[in-house]
């Protein structure tokens, strides 16, 4: 949570939106299921924060999940607001 309003501040999303994880690990040693679950947390996250209405189909149309490798992890969100 202190993540999100760090990054997005008070911003607001009305849109419906199509998220895409960028999972980003040290080494391969996780199942990528494993990995990319916690986006059910994130999901949540920024609905608790504000950030998104909701998380249902209607507000989070779909979602892609990205899998790189690099000395640190981390996941990188990005949320393409759809018409």
């Amino acid at each position: 949570m202190c993540c999100i309003k760090q990054q997005l501040g008070n911003i607001k999303i009305k849109k419906p939106v199509k998220a895409k994880f960028i999972w980003i690990e040290e080494n391969k040693r996780r199942d990528l299921d494993n990995i990319s679950f916690a986006k059910k947390f994130i999901l949540d996250a920024l609905v608790q924060a504000n950030i998104l209405k909701d998380d249902n189909r209607k507000i989070v149309t779909g979602y892609e999940d990205i899998f790189e490798y690099a000395n640190k992890s981390k996941v990188i969100v990005e949320l393409e607001e759809i018409n």
